[in-house]
């Protein structure tokens, strides 16, 4: 039997959208298989908050305290310890012999991902899209060179820790199975305080924008908005369809939006039901940030463009001009 853990993020007193795709995503694609599939949730939320999760697809669910975590550092002001939360971790995947650990390839996924790799002594394999069974084994996908190719990674005995980009749809479940409710108890943390070494004091959420990671609907700008003030058009837009506002890392890099909202290699990779490019020529570090996404919109001057290989829909266009008559249109639609 291989066993699963995998760690579901929780911020704010709120499940992130994309942990609760997750949940569903894992026990749909490794339905039928000799495998255990335990979740992980290391929170501050209620016991009957956390049971939650079993509607989503959470049968095994393992919940540690945060703020019992947080009372071995020596500091009162502390959300969470990305270093002490990895030992956590580390220290149930080898107590517990997880063969594979998976995780979001969120900022904080990212950043404990890799600790607790050395700490385990697994092979890392980051920024994967998904899984395939193929002859009852187990192969990670994961894109590579810019996104132009895919790996295929077959996982044979060896520990293996995994990010996956996230986005996977929400599916509810209404089963009658009870869920296995595992809480750890203080006393079997072996924590000390050399442990937080680094500490988070405090998230500043920008409440007037959504997250591009947990959008289904991404609307991009590039150099072809022409100055900062025109990507009034596209926040809009995004307003009109529930979606999220992106940028090319050239936008970013003049200032005209925050680094948050940055979609690329250098920033982040998203995986969206709908992605739509706007005054984006298409570099090869934009595409391997967005060119997972399910339906790809673009609109650009230059019908050369290279954004234009990948996309679905192609508008050969002035995004300044198409964006007023597109808005137009669906506002008229509703």
């Amino acid at each position: 039997m291989i066993k699963i853990l995998a760690y579901i993020e929780s911020h704010n007193n709120n499940f992130k959208k994309s942990s609760l795709g997750l949940i569903s995503f894992l026990k749909n694609i490794f339905k039928g298989l000799d495998i255990k599939l335990d979740f992980l949730v290391i929170n501050s939320l209620s016991d009957v908050k956390n049971k939650e999760l079993h509607k989503y697809g959470a049968e095994n669910l393992i919940f540690i305290n945060n703020d019992e975590i947080n009372s071995f550092a020596n500091t009162e002001y502390i959300l969470y310890s990305h270093s002490a939360i990895a030992k956590i971790i580390s220290d149930l995947i080898i107590e517990k012999n997880y063969n594979l650990f998976i995780l979001l390839a969120t900022s904080f996924g990212l950043e404990i991902a890799p600790k607790i790799a050395i700490k385990t002594e697994s092979v890392y394999i980051s920024d994967c899209t998904s899984f395939e069974i193929k002859d009852g084994m187990i192969n990670v996908i994961k894109p590579i060179c810019s996104g132009n190719y895919e790996a295929i990674y077959k996982l044979c005995n060896e520990r293996v820790i995994i990010s996956l980009r996230p986005n996977f749809k929400i599916k509810e479940y209404q089963e009658n199975t009870t869920c296995n409710f595992i809480k750890l108890e203080k006393e079997k943390l072996k924590l000390e305080e050399s442990d937080f070494k680094v500490l988070t004091e405090k998230i500043i959420y920008d409440t007037n924008n959504k997250n591009i990671s947990d959008s289904d609907i991404v609307i991009s700008g590039g150099l072809g908005m022409q100055n900062a003030e025109n990507f009034r058009l596209i926040e809009e837009l995004a307003e009109i369809l529930n979606g999220a506002v992106g940028a090319s890392r050239a936008v970013v890099d003049k200032g005209w939006r925050p680094h948050s909202e940055q979609v690329g290699q250098t920033g982040k990779t998203i995986s969206p039901t709908l992605y739509i490019a706007c005054g984006i020529s298409g570099s090869l570090q934009h595409l391997a940030g967005m060119s997972k996404s399910k339906y790809i919109v673009a609109i650009n001057k230059d019908e050369n463009a290279p954004i234009f290989k990948i996309s679905d829909f192609g508008i050969v266009g002035d995004a300044l001009e198409i964006l007023p008559a597109l808005i137009t249109e669906i506002k008229k639609y509703k």
